[in-house]
């Protein structure tokens, strides 16, 4: 009796142990749940990809659909030991999306979100090769299969670091109207050879990419004191295209995107994107 009274006493205890030591995707998918987002799985080309969904979707037809885009996550843990869950552990496009006020849903990198472990799937699609034709070529299938729902709304991908990336990458095959990045790795090489990092063999760079069309808007953001994506490296993306790098200068790689995220797409929607 008394082990099961001593059981009792500590179980809460245990529950939060056990909680605090639940896989990134599984959290992810709790918070998306706490946000009111519905999961959903689409396949792309190779892949299959988790999507959620916030309250108004489904789209009407001339809607704008925001489709959001999260960064690399946690390809590694440690020092270059390779992570068995990439699931971002800071979902902050999650909470962008699960907070607009349009159509809007999260579309999920290949082996995210629980997808680690599927036959398709190997490390080197969220560390080498992240940004690769596969990864790419995936997602953008997947992004058109979800808009059968609302061909002629009006889409705009919205990307935040490496998912800012794969915005600009994914741009050139599915014609957005608007491609939004917020910190944004847009200079794969420039970003290596600033951390010393590998070389992501394999992967695609924005930089090297054909310019997109003139009919795509484009909104480029940094973070003044972002030391993960430094102004300077996106400016290497900006600067040959003639566009426009907006730097917010109290803003960091995280902080203070999700705050200040309404103003931003105040001046989106205000600019025509």
């Amino acid at each position: 009796m008394n082990c099961i009274r001593f059981l009792y006493q500590f179980l809460p205890f245990l529950l939060i142990a056990i909680g605090g030591c639940s896989a990134p995707a599984t959290r992810f998918d709790e918070d998306a749940l706490r946000l009111g987002l519905e999961r959903g799985d689409v396949r792309g080309l190779k892949f299959d990809h988790a999507v959620f969904y916030n309250r108004h979707w489904p789209p009407g037809t001339m809607d704008y659909v925001n489709v959001y885009i999260e960064g690399d996550g946690t390809p590694y843990t440690g020092r270059w030991q390779v992570s068995a869950d990439p699931t971002p552990r800071r979902p902050l496009m999650l909470q962008l999306a699960a907070n607009d006020p349009q159509p809007s849903v999260l579309l999920g990198r290949p082996c995210y979100h629980g997808h680690a472990s599927d036959p398709e799937c190997a490390p080197r699609h969220w560390t080498e090769e992240r940004y690769s034709e596969a990864v790419v070529a995936s997602m953008a299938a997947a992004l058109a299969t979800l808009l059968r729902d609302a061909p002629a709304a009006k889409t705009r991908l919205v990307g935040h670091s490496g998912g800012g990336t794969l915005a600009v990458l994914m741009a050139g095959r599915v014609s957005p109207e608007t491609v939004v990045t917020l910190a944004a790795n847009l200079s794969v090489r420039a970003w290596v050879e600033h951390h010393r990092f590998s070389s992501l063999h394999g992967s695609l760079d924005p930089v090297m990419a054909a310019p997109l069309g003139p009919g795509v808007k484009q909104f480029h953001f940094a973070g003044g004191r972002d030391k993960v994506v430094p102004p300077a490296l996106i400016q290497s993306f900006t600067a040959p295209r003639q566009l426009r790098l907006r730097v917010v200068d109290h803003f960091d790689h995280f902080c203070c995107w999700e705050g200040g995220w309404p103003k931003l797409r105040s001046i989106i929607v205000e600019e025509g994107g």
